[in-house]
């Protein structure tokens, strides 16, 4: 049986907010090398720094829910 455009679309779906977490948690993860170079430290430590570093967490887990929700969903169809 081949699978229809709605399961090809979703499954499309998934993968990229999957890509788009892993994305996210990438560049955090990045950032928080930051927190160990003395110049970079003073900024990283700064309430926009700290903001730009939860934001890119909170997406990246965001996304990452998102496609566990489909992925079970999927599951259940």
């Amino acid at each position: 049986m081949e699978p229809s455009k709605q399961d090809e679309h979703l499954a499309m779906k998934i993968n990229d907010y999957r890509s788009f977490s892993n994305i996210f948690l990438l560049i955090a993860a990045f950032m928080s090398i930051g927190w160990f170079i003395p110049e970079q430290a003073e900024q990283m430590g700064t309430i926009f720094g700290l903001s730009l570093w939860f934001g890119l967490i909170g997406a990246s887990v965001f996304c990452l829910s998102l496609s566990l929700k489909w992925t079970r969903e999927w599951g259940n169809s």
